[in-house]
């Protein structure tokens, strides 16, 4: 137990000596290949997210689970009613939850979510299918 933390501590060490070079590091093989770069939108695969209507204290809220499937953030549009389009934030973690006010508070509204990859500041993969749940008020 252990060994790979010291496996890293001591990569640490050596890469922290004054006569460490890159060509060392590439020689002992504690430089790996640069990380690609993420697909361009639309070329890679698209998150895979599902949503349910979960309590809240006025009115139900939307719980948004998704894989992230190695990227650095996925990003949220939600469409409210006939309404257009709106970003509604991205995060790293699953579940993303939607706690929007209700449109009308005493009316339920069918929401529509869908998601895309996001990395190093821009996105990374198309849309994906979009997923539907209808938020009501609580009572």
């Amino acid at each position: 137990p252990g060994a790979l933390n010291r496996v890293f501590g001591l990569v640490k060490v050596i890469k922290g000596l004054p006569g460490y070079t890159e060509t060392i590091g590439l020689d002992l093989g504690i430089i790996g290949p640069e990380a690609p770069p993420p697909p361009p939108p639309g070329e890679g695969p698209v998150p895979r997210i599902s949503v349910t209507a979960i309590a809240g204290d006025t009115h139900q809220k939307g719980r948004l689970k998704f894989f992230k499937d190695g990227h650095q953030f996925v990003q949220f549009e939600s469409r409210r009613g006939t309404g257009d389009w709106e970003p509604i934030g991205m995060s790293d973690k699953s579940p993303f939850i939607d706690d929007r006010a209700l449109l009308v508070a005493s009316q339920a509204e069918m929401r529509e979510y869908r998601g895309r990859f996001f990395d190093h500041g821009a996105p990374s993969s198309g849309w994906c299918d979009v997923a539907k749940a209808t938020i009501s008020p609580q009572g």
